[in-house]
């Protein structure tokens, strides 16, 4: 989990800060510096690295059609935003569906 964490350090940190090269190169290292802290947490949740890839997936799908019907010009803020919230949610929505029905059948309401 934290080398997919790692690569999705690199495709953020590297299209958030402009600058050229030196730029893009500076922003891919800090992205992958600071996200694989967040695959490790999420893969001690018990996250799985083929939701959490799913869902990055569609989250930058997301963001990237959110950019171009918007105002038709692609955005790689809108993109970093859709991965990284879609990756936190594919990695993290098995675990609360089991934790629900969990909760469901020891509650007398569920019963």
């Amino acid at each position: 989990m934290a080398a997919l964490w790692l690569g999705f350090g690199i495709v953020v940190g590297s299209g958030s800060v402009g600058g050229g090269w030196i730029g893009i190169l500076s922003g891919a290292i800090a992205g992958a510096l600071v996200l694989p802290w967040l695959g490790v947490l999420l893969g001690l949740l018990g996250g799985s690295v083929k939701d959490c890839f799913g869902g990055a997936v569609a989250g930058a799908l997301v963001g990237l059609l959110f950019g171009l019907l918007d105002n038709g010009a692609f955005h790689f803020h809108n993109f970093n935003l859709g991965l990284m919230i879609g990756g936190m949610m594919g990695a993290t929505f098995v675990l609360l569906l089991a934790l629900k029905q969990r909760l469901l059948q020891r509650s007398p309401v569920g019963r």
